[in-house]
């Protein structure tokens, strides 16, 4: 009995392992996703209503958690402050903060004509890179919860 006992609760703790390992891989996909609407916020203000980017970030404060850390960090340390709402983004990986660095470079120095142009290309190429995240993600987080669960049989048969 006692061996029983063991068994499902070795058994239930593989499946929980499989299944919160799965739940934690969708975070670069969700902050992607974030950071691809917030930059999408400050492309719109920008251009519709020719606001410098310091002023279309405090307009959208409190709309994106994102732009939030981007005025935090401006307030602190304004030559800088990009790259450390992306260092403190944890789950974007070098090449994400990259293309949101070049997004932000080039719209900064282009003018108002050419600004939406570089936003919507810089755009498309951060919605693919969300697009591979959420794939590769879902493949894996499957991949998980299928070896929890055949590590939970594992563990049950082994009872026997």
């Amino acid at each position: 009995m006692l061996k029983w006992i063991g068994a499902c609760l070795a058994a239930s703790a593989c499946v929980t392992l499989g299944f919160a390992l799965a739940s934690s891989l969708h975070a670069r996909a969700r902050a992607l996703g974030e950071a691809l609407r917030a930059l999408r916020l400050l492309s719109r203000r920008i251009s519709a209503l020719s606001e410098p980017m310091r002023d279309a970030l405090e307009a959208l404060e409190g709309e994106s958690p994102f732009l939030d850390k981007v005025l935090s960090a401006m307030r602190e340390m304004p030559s800088i402050a990009w790259e450390l709402a992306l260092k403190n983004t944890r789950e974007l990986n070098a090449q994400d903060a990259a293309v949101v660095l070049r997004i932000v470079a080039e719209s900064g120095g282009a003018g108002r004509a050419d600004q939406q142009g570089i936003y919507d290309a810089g755009l498309a190429q951060l919605g693919e890179r969300e697009r591979a995240a959420r794939d590769k993600a879902a493949n894996d987080a499957r991949l998980c919860r299928t070896l929890g669960l055949i590590a939970a049989a594992v563990v049950l048969l082994l009872a026997i």
